[in-house]
């Protein structure tokens, strides 16, 4: 069994957890503790027109999903280069969206909206703030004070998502009439996101010895 370089290191990587950097300190001959932190930004631009009791909206919809985590993990030596890994993660993942009124379609029990006047609905999405993970992966560990390429993979288990929403205008003052709206939006968004109940893991990067 290869063993840690003596002194700490520092790694960059990149990947689903978006743009990384880390910290790592040898604590045995065979087992490193990490701090490591990383954030990117998926967006998207969706249009949808939808009819509940006494409402109809054709809205456009705008989705930021910011993905944020700062874990802090131990990495132990199985053989040569070759770890699996055990942490927990402060988990910020969210989404925030925001629905805006593609024209005048707000309708509310007959009465038409202009877009300045219908408000907007905003969409905030959130998952628990601790996730375990469990993983693997494959860097220069035992080979002396040199840089070296490395890579995880893994999943953190961030349980189910939590979805709020809130409006203005028009909208805001009849939200009681849209309830029935974001009761399906909730229904589909925590289908949409089930898969993300699990998040995925997959760093490539690169290991600098301090």
């Amino acid at each position: 069994m290869a063993a840690s370089a003596a002194g700490g290191e520092l790694e960059v990587s990149l990947g689903t957890l978006g743009i990384a950097g880390a910290f790592v300190q040898p604590t045995g001959p065979a087992t490193d503790l990490r701090l490591a932190y990383g954030g990117v930004d998926f967006t998207r631009t969706a249009s949808f027109s939808n009819l509940v009791i006494d409402v109809t909206a054709n809205l456009a919809v705008h989705e930021t999903f910011h993905v944020r985590s700062l874990g802090l993990y131990a990495d132990h030596t199985l053989h040569g280069s070759f770890y699996v890994t055990g942490g927990l993660v402060s988990n910020s993942n969210r989404i925030d969206g925001t629905s805006i009124p593609t024209d005048s379609s707000v309708v509310i029990d007959g009465t038409s909206y202009s877009q300045a006047n219908a408000g907007e609905i905003f969409t905030v999405v959130r998952w628990p703030a601790i996730a375990p993970y469990l993983g693997f992966g494959f860097g220069p560990r035992g080979k002396g004070r040199r840089a070296g390429l490395f890579g995880d993979a893994g999943l953190y288990y961030q349980g189910r998502a939590r979805v709020e929403f809130s409006a203005t205008g028009a909208i805001a003052a009849n939200y009681t009439k849209f309830q029935p709206y974001f009761d399906e939006g909730r229904r589909q968004l925590t289908t949409d996101l089930a898969p993300l109940v699990v998040y995925p893991v997959i760093q490539v990067g690169m290991r600098f010895p301090l």
